[in-house]
């Protein structure tokens, strides 16, 4: 379960820090770039390495959730079942972006099991 904090607008972060940091777990280039445009801002680099850390995740997920679905298709049951499992994988990705983009938004430091402690670390 993620760890959340919650109290007012984040300190020394702006109302477009607390965009940014919703932005980056949406589009992962808008993290990467969020990082090292305002390093002063410890809010908005948790959140930018916490999205760019939880795409590269979804990326090895999204690996593993392939090769599933090719050994699916040898199966002989994976035509029906390779796209419901890809549905339920992007509906996941696009479910976790969005809610933790609306908790960015909000102010609130939530840390991702694994994925915050690094982040919160290097910020």
């Amino acid at each position: 379960m993620a760890e959340i904090q919650t109290g007012p607008t984040p300190t020394g972060s702006s109302n477009d820090g607390r965009i940014l940091a919703a932005l980056g777990y949406i589009l992962w280039i808008v993290a990467l770039v969020a990082y090292f445009i305002k390093p002063e801002d410890k809010y908005l680099r948790f959140h930018s390495l916490q999205a760019i850390l939880l795409s590269v995740a979804e990326f090895v997920v999204g690996i593993g959730v392939g090769i599933f679905c090719i050994l699916l298709v040898f199966t002989g049951i994976g035509a029906l079942l390779v796209p419901i499992v890809w549905l339920g994988f992007l509906t996941a990705i696009f479910v976790i972006a969005v809610v933790f983009a609306v908790w960015a938004y909000q102010g609130k430091r939530t840390k991702i099991p694994i994925i915050g402690g690094i982040a919160e670390s290097h910020a």
